[in-house]
């Protein structure tokens, strides 16, 4: 309770934001002290554990380990889906080989294995 009450002092970062303690069942928040720019980027933060639920990878979602981006092309997406939901194999012959550009369509990254061996993919090398 005391490190609270320490905490209730708004900390300024910077002329453009601050944090502040909104109450002491929400914590603290990430406030604009002005107009901001579209975009702007205040607080970035990664997992300290993630992992992709086993169910979906059990349906043939594949996703990056690390960030979880979906893994590409989406036509593989698409296959994996139809074979890991135990489709009728018959289904596959359904599936695009090569799904026609639309504008706006995300392009998915490639698949990058674990240069270590294991069954892990990412979705770079980085």
């Amino acid at each position: 309770m005391q490190a609270i009450e320490q905490a209730n002092v708004t900390c300024k970062l910077s002329d453009s934001y601050r944090v502040a303690l909104v109450d002491e069942a929400t914590g603290y928040g990430l406030f604009a002290t002005q107009a901001l720019p579209k975009g702007t980027k205040l607080f970035e933060e990664y997992p300290m554990i993630g992992m992709q639920h086993t169910a979906n990878k059990a349906e043939g979602v594949a996703a990056c380990e690390r960030c979880f981006r979906f893994l590409g092309p989406l036509e593989a997406q698409i296959s994996g889906l139809v074979v890991g939901r135990n489709v009728d194999q018959s289904c596959l012959a359904c599936v695009p080989t090569k799904l026609p550009h639309v504008e706006g369509m995300p392009i998915l990254c490639v698949p990058c294995s674990c240069p270590g061996g294991c069954d892990l993919r990412f979705c770079s090398e980085a």
